[in-house]
């Protein structure tokens, strides 16, 4: 999964392609546990973190939600609850 872009820009501003209206981070989160649960995942990515664009509050809130979907990506890889 690959959603840093498609989240809604008050969440992750600091992107290459900030979002208006876009995806919430629970709705994302969710996501990727049904499909890690119902698929299967082998493995997966986020690009287009770039906390340069933005002013420091938004880079962390940016880096954040994309540190929470790398998270959320590899517990479901490897079966388990990220908690």
């Amino acid at each position: 999964p690959n959603a840093i872009d498609g989240t809604d820009a008050a969440d992750a501003p600091a992107t290459g392609t900030p979002e208006p209206g876009g995806l919430d981070p629970a709705f994302v989160v969710e996501l990727v546990r049904v499909l890690g649960r119902e698929v299967g995942l082998a493995g997966g990515d986020v690009m287009e973190v770039a906390p340069e664009l933005g002013d420091p509050a938004a880079a962390r809130r940016t880096v954040a939600v994309a540190a929470r979907y790398l998270r959320e990506t590899i517990a479901a890889t490897l079966g388990i609850d990220a908690g």
